[in-house]
């Protein structure tokens, strides 16, 4: 558990750290909202590829900081997550506000502590679970 710093010794706020860090790329995707959609249109064909080759596709919006996510909010709404799933018609799960999980703590505002890691992969195993449970019971047997 170490503290960032700059090699000058000064500590540095983790947390403004990462917003800052974040603010910049979604300002960027703003800027060149038509490179952005020509990424997610990219990913979108990823997934849909990876449908047809048999793959339970599922989409998680991940736990992190109210700042963070509040940052991300400002995004394209085509670009969201839960938009996305829609469009693909994939399950989607939203970490960052499920009871669950969305108060877990972070080291700055985007990577959880370790406990509150081990906490949300005990969820997300758990949900992951759950989710192939129901798709694959309805699925014929093999024998």
């Amino acid at each position: 558990n170490g503290r960032l710093g700059r090699d000058n010794g000064i500590a540095v706020d983790a947390e403004r750290y990462q917003f800052d860090y974040y603010s910049d790329i979604v300002r960027r995707i703003q800027e060149h909202r038509s490179e952005a959609l020509e990424r997610k249109i990219a990913v979108e064909d990823a997934l849909r590829n990876a449908q047809a080759a048999g793959w339970d596709v599922a989409i998680a919006r991940f736990p992190l900081g109210d700042r963070l996510r509040q940052l991300e909010d400002t995004l394209p709404v085509e670009l969201a997550p839960a938009t996305i799933a829609r469009e693909l018609r994939v399950p989607y799960v939203d970490y960052a506000r499920d009871q669950r999980t969305a108060g877990l703590a972070t080291l700055d505002g985007s990577h959880l502590t370790p406990l509150s890691a081990r906490r949300f992969a005990t969820v997300f195993a758990e949900d992951m679970e759950s989710h192939w449970r129901i798709v694959h019971s309805s699925l014929p047997s093999p024998h």
